[in-house]
């Protein structure tokens, strides 16, 4: 502690120096970022501290541990209130179901109670995401981010980019649109997975997962499942190619559309109507 306090002192003096000095919430920020980010190096075994149970749990219970409403109440019921630092959610539902359009809902909420988010999209051109933003209602500098140029989903580079956007922004959901989408190298000593779709998804959904302990974030995985029968519930099972990604969730939900038993048209055989349901979720609490 008296370390810390020293390093702080020492940084608002640096900041001194800065023309114009950073806000006091900006170098909060910037410390706090610091901090976390030696905390999480990798250390040598002369460097592990080995403790009891207790004191581990003692030390970590004094670490702030934030939930983020997701502006949903039977979604905050199911989660213990919200987004959690450590968790993988996912929404899954089948190619034009809404998955989007509630990753952009919730984030428009998560704005407006101040909380940063990340978004990571290869499903839509950023103008484009942007626009359907707009259409929703979003002010010109809400406080979502994404990358000055879209990237290919190469599991590395998106480490990185999630690292600087909570080291720089201070953000704390990320959402990634969509699961499938993501590629490119895992690492040379797991590549040759990579014939096998079902185990590369699957290591990717790991590696996201530690990814969201790593940077205390919660990470919203848009992914999509196959095509239902006329009148199917679907669940978890049912997301596209892996079921390492079901495994991996903290709170998975799926989307259902209702269906429109007026329609003529095939293309026209849903209503407005979106349903979405609470299929598993770390607390066991499943709701629609």
């Amino acid at each position: 502690k008296d370390q810390y306090a020293m390093a702080w002192s020492l940084l608002k003096v640096w900041n001194t120096q800065n023309n114009p000095p950073l806000e006091i919430t900006e170098l909060k920020m910037v410390f706090e970022s610091i901090l976390k980010r030696e905390a999480t190096k990798e250390k040598t075994p002369e460097e592990i501290e080995i403790v009891s149970l207790a004191e581990a749990a003692k030390q970590n219970e004094q670490e702030v541990k934030i939930r983020s409403t997701t502006g949903f109440q039977f979604l905050d019921d199911a989660s213990k209130g919200g987004f959690g630092q450590g968790e993988l959610w996912v929404i899954g539902a089948p190619q034009g179901h809404g998955k989007t359009t509630l990753g952009m809902e919730m984030t428009l909420k998560l704005a407006a109670n101040g909380v940063k988010t990340l978004w990571l999209t290869y499903e839509l051109l950023v103008d484009e995401l942007w626009e359907k933003f707009k259409t929703m209602g979003a002010p010109e500098y809400f406080q979502s981010y994404t990358t000055l140029k879209q990237f290919r989903g190469d599991i590395g580079i998106i480490e990185k980019v999630i690292a600087k956007a909570v080291a720089q922004e201070g953000v704390k959901v990320v959402f990634v649109d969509h699961f499938g989408r993501l590629g490119g190298k895992i690492d040379k000593y797991d590549s040759g997975i990579a014939t096998n779709l079902a185990a590369y998804l699957a290591t990717l959904a790991e590696r996201l997962k530690v990814l969201s302990l790593e940077q205390r974030v919660c990470i919203v995985l848009m992914a999509h499942t196959r095509k239902p029968q006329r009148g199917q519930k679907q669940t978890t099972s049912d997301l596209a190619n892996t079921s390492g990604l079901g495994n991996e969730a903290t709170m998975s939900l799926i989307l259902d559309r209702e269906v429109d038993e007026m329609a003529f048209d095939e293309g026209d055989k849903y209503s407005e109507k979106l349903f979405v349901r609470v299929d598993k979720s770390r607390w066991g609490k499943e709701t629609t």
